[in-house]
Order: C-alpha cells, then structure tokens, then sequence
C-alpha cells in the first residue's frame, strides 16, 4: 500500500510542477511584461523561476522514489547528492533575482 502511495505523490508531485511551468508561469510572465519593460528581464527571471520548480519537482519525486525502496528504483539515490548541491544554490539565485529586480527598477526610475 505504501509503494502505491508513493508513486501516487511521485506523480502528484511531476503534475504540479506541470500545472506551475504551463498554465501559472504564462500569467507570471504577464504580470512581470507589465512592469518591467525589456523583455530580456522577463525571460531570465522566468528561466530562473523555472529552475526553481524544476529542483523542488525533482527532489519530491527524488524524495518518494526513494521511500518506495525497490532494488530497481533506489538507484535513484544517486540523484541525491546533485540535488543538495542544487538547493545549496537556492539562496544565491534568490539574491540574484532580488538584485535583477532592484537594477531594473532603479533602471526604469532613473529615466521616468
């Protein structure tokens, strides 16, 4: 019972980081096209929100594939140390998205 449940999150996990990158990141890209005018700024900041859902979709399904404990999928463990590496890094892209808001902010300030 636990396996299916499992794989159930695994799949309930890989649907919700789909629901965010196709149908709420388009409405994301809408809202940020609205206040900051290049459009260079959008695609990166929409590139590093992908990122982001992309490692924390990766370490849910990671996370159950290793609960199911099958010889088969437990190879997956190898993923492990990679993702830690990702999330270590999480803090710093979060620093970058701050100062790319800020520059661009205080680019369309300076010219207004």
């Amino acid at each position: 019972m636990t396996v299916a449940l499992n794989l159930l999150n695994a799949i309930f996990v890989m649907v919700g980081g789909y629901i965010a990158i196709v149908y709420l990141f388009p409405m994301l890209r809408d809202f940020l096209a609205a206040g900051f005018k290049d459009e260079k700024v959008v695609d990166a900041l929409m590139g590093i929100f992908n990122l982001y859902v992309i490692i924390f979709v990766t370490i849910g399904i990671v996370r159950e594939l290793v609960l199911v404990n099958n010889q088969y999928l437990n190879y997956v463990t190898v993923l492990i140390p990679a993702l830690t590496i990702m999330t270590d890094l999480i803090p710093y892209l979060k620093y970058l998205v701050a100062g790319v808001i800020i520059v661009v902010g205080l680019g369309t300030f300076k010219k207004k």
